[in-house]
């Protein structure tokens, strides 16, 4: 039941096949360039580790740059002064690392768990003042089909699962295309949203994408395009009812003109984060089915990048007011030190603080990964000579690069429960709502829903 996902070629004609689910297999026989097949051909799967032999030594780890390269790297972002275009969008990055240890970490201002309280979205802060999300399907569906909004594991340990910080638990949720019902060749329905950013600044727009059972079956048949395309005004109307008005005019834009970014999502299993650099605007988000079984995806969040921070920015949604005094977590990230008197250190963060100045500017996103990296590098080779300070600095870069241990992973967890005692202790209010939800569905969804009906 194992299919091909990658063939690597080797020495002496002969070939690696990389399978879901069934390891790496090796050619026995070499190719048969004739194109005719030795009747005796057939192929041994063996495990990762039997292979090392048949691949290249890794390459010698990267030499961290000199203060002299850092600064010659410095002059370089001096000359990025053009400003980006009114609406824009290009590929920030991907995030393999974080998985479900979310909040203060890859996100810290604003977030939608698809689905989290089936059938509605839990917003990670009680407002639509800066940013807005509206969730539906494309129109190449049957007339009475909608997005579905499924809560598959009510609560898990799943690491991969976002965790839910108003029930204390990670909860596995998601918005569906319901391309299920759909046959395998047919275009579409794919999962399209409404972002509206609605302050000036740069902006980090990223998607939450985990595979929960994609490990076996039709589930594996999984691999979508992200596009984002500039939509002309606000939502307008009531979701429930106006979202095929919206479809229809998302899908005309689309096959108008090339999206502003793109990206791929696939082999996500192990849960990934796809991010984008956008700036103030409106945009349609579209997750192409891409002949998959169905369309997925757990999370929508947005991030300041660059720009004046609101009045509600700099603090984790319905956790820092809770958090023990002591908590690292009330300050996101951690700071980098203050007054330092090492010249490399202070030549780093100068770097790094520029690197900051440039994300609204053109060519700045270009600028970004690779340099953070060297200065990482720079920063880490330089506790051997100075520990002192250059380990505060590598402690906040690994959290501002979504770098993990085990250590962090553990204080992560524990000021996130710790968070969520105090809330449901001392907030009435929050205990009844999450005594209401641990079904998945709140109370006055259910009897508003019977009123209408």
């Amino acid at each position: 039941d194992n299919f091909v996902t990658k063939i690597l070629p080797i020495k002496d004609a002969h070939f690696l096949v990389g399978t879901y689910g069934g390891g790496v297999a090796k050619s026995t026989q070499p190719f048969n360039m004739s194109g005719r097949k030795p009747a005796n051909e057939i192929f041994t799967v063996k495990s990762y580790s039997v292979l090392k032999k048949d691949f290249r030594g890794f390459p010698l780890r990267a030499t961290p740059p000199t203060v002299e390269e850092l600064k010659a790297m410095n002059n370089q972002l001096s000359k990025l002064t053009k400003p980006l275009p009114k609406t824009y969008a290009t590929f920030y990055g991907e995030d393999w690392k974080t998985q479900g240890d979310w909040l203060g970490r890859t996100v810290h201002n604003w977030a939608v768990m698809c689905a989290c309280v089936s059938p509605l979205d839990r917003n990670i802060r009680f407002t639509e003042a800066y940013y807005r999300v509206n969730s539906f399907i494309g129109p190449n569906a049957t007339p009475d089909d909608t997005i579905r909004r499924w809560v598959h594991w009510l609560k898990t340990d799943n690491p991969k699962t976002l965790w839910d910080p108003l029930n204390g638990y990670r909860r596995q949720s998601e918005w569906d295309d319901h391309g299920e019902a759909y046959p395998l060749t047919k275009d579409g329905p794919d999962i399209w949203y409404l972002l509206e950013v609605k302050h000036d600044g740069a902006f980090k727009q990223g998607m939450y994408f985990f595979n929960k059972d994609g490990h076996g079956g039709m589930n594996r048949l999984r691999d979508y395009v992200i596009e984002i395309y500039p939509a002309k005004e606000a939502w307008k109307g009531d979701p429930y009812y106006t979202w095929r008005e919206h479809s229809k005019a998302a899908e005309q834009i689309a096959r108008k003109m090339p999206p502003l970014a793109k990206s791929r999502v696939r082999d996500f299993w192990g849960g990934v984060y796809k991010q984008f650099m956008l700036t103030r605007g409106f945009y349609y988000v579209k997750i192409r089915r891409n002949y998959s079984f169905n369309t997925i995806i757990s999370a929508v969040m947005v991030e300041r990048l660059q720009g004046n921070k609101t009045y509600a920015e700099g603090l984790i949604p319905m956790v820092s007011h809770y958090l023990p005094s002591e908590s690292r977590y009330k300050a996101i990230p951690p700071r980098f030190p203050q007054n330092i008197d090492s010249y490399e250190a202070w030549q780093v963060l100068v770097f790094w603080n520029n690197l900051d100045k440039i994300y609204a500017k053109v060519g700045g996103m270009a600028m970004q990964r690779k340099r953070r990296i060297a200065a990482y590098q720079k920063s880490v080779a330089m506790t051997q000579e100075d520990k002192k300070v250059f380990e505060p600095i590598v402690d906040s870069m690994k959290w501002r690069l979504n770098q993990w241990d085990e250590a962090l992973r553990k204080e992560w967890r524990e000021a996130m429960e710790a968070a969520f005692k105090n809330l449901y202790e001392s907030n009435e209010s929050v205990r009844k709502s999450i005594e209401e939800q641990k079904n998945g569905t709140p109370k006055f969804f259910l009897e508003r829903h019977k009123w209408e009906n």
